[in-house]
């Protein structure tokens, strides 16, 4: 790989995480991290939401994904409500607080965009837009192609271990 690709690459996006304000500790001047953000995110707008279809979607850790649920359990932000078919998984919803936490942060994320769309012409927000869908496209193709299985994690789990010891 060239190394000036991988080097503008990086630099892109160190920029793009500045431009956002993702290194800060909280995300839109919220107690909430970008991980606990997202994840409320995928329980509000996933229909039978389960922690393993978030800790598959998000690629997290599963212990990670289970901490961050128990903790918007505790705080009334979210509930569980036991599968029928299965009693070992969980779905998992959004409470009237927790609806109420999440309207609040997409509001903020909404102004942020505005905020910096509102900086640039209309011309040069619509070639923006253009160049955001085109690295969307390019790096889904990539990323998201369903016939390569291959993915690099540093942990494993327990289907990996069952994989492993059938074949």
């Amino acid at each position: 790989m060239e190394t000036k690709r991988v080097l503008a690459f990086r630099q892109f996006n160190r920029f793009y995480t500045d431009i956002l304000g993702f290194l800060n500790e909280h995300i839109y001047d919220s107690p909430f991290s970008l991980t606990e953000t997202r994840i409320l995110y995928e329980i509000y707008n996933t229909a039978d939401c389960t922690a393993k279809i978030i800790q598959e979607r998000l690629d997290l850790d599963r212990g990670y994904v289970s901490r961050i649920v128990r903790k918007f359990e505790e705080e009334g932000f979210i509930y569980k409500q036991k599968c029928r078919e299965d009693g070992r998984n969980h779905f998992l919803y959004v409470t009237e607080s927790g609806e109420s936490v999440y309207k609040s942060l997409e509001k903020k994320a909404n102004q942020q965009v505005e905020y910096i769309l509102e900086r640039i012409d209309k011309e040069e927000q619509e070639k923006l837009v253009h160049s955001m869908e085109t690295i969307q496209n390019i790096l889904q193709h990539s990323f998201y192609d369903k016939e390569s299985p291959i993915s690099i994690r540093d942990y494993y789990t327990s289907e990996d271990v069952k994989n492993i010891i059938e074949k």
